[in-house]
């Protein structure tokens, strides 16, 4: 019996195309005979950022759709990962992935309320028990 397996349709939603064992570099060691696969390189190491804010000045409403909109599209990229609201709408949390904290406020630049944001920013530790 084989006792290989493959991915099936999860090889490409998980692990990007296939690659196989012959085309990495091994230090010159030949590859086991049994390796289909291999992970796809790590990209640059990402940060995370918490961004705390409050209004400095209360924003247009008019506005509020394209800071939705923008919002969502930086929602589906790589560097935002949530955005938080207090039910009152006072305050506010966002969690941004980037390597470096200049290179996460400036994602956040791109946002249309953020000239109106009083923004205090934590670096965050992934903390597993």
């Amino acid at each position: 019996m084989n006792s290989t397996r493959r991915l099936g349709g999860a090889k490409s939603l998980f692990f990007g195309p296939l690659e196989t064992a012959t085309s990495l570099p091994l230090s010159g060691r030949a590859p086991h005979p049994r390796v289909r696969f291999a992970f796809p390189p790590f990209p640059a190491r990402m940060e995370r950022y918490l961004f705390a804010f409050t209004w400095k000045t209360l924003p247009d409403p008019a506005k509020a759709p394209a800071e939705r909109a923008q919002a969502q599209h930086l929602l589906a990229g790589p560097h935002l990962e949530q955005v938080l609201l207090a039910t009152d709408r006072s305050r506010g949390w966002l969690v941004v992935r980037a390597p470096t904290e200049q290179a996460a406020a400036a994602v956040l630049a791109t946002l249309p309320f953020f000239p109106h944001m009083q923004l205090a920013v934590k670096p965050l530790e992934i903390h597993y028990p």
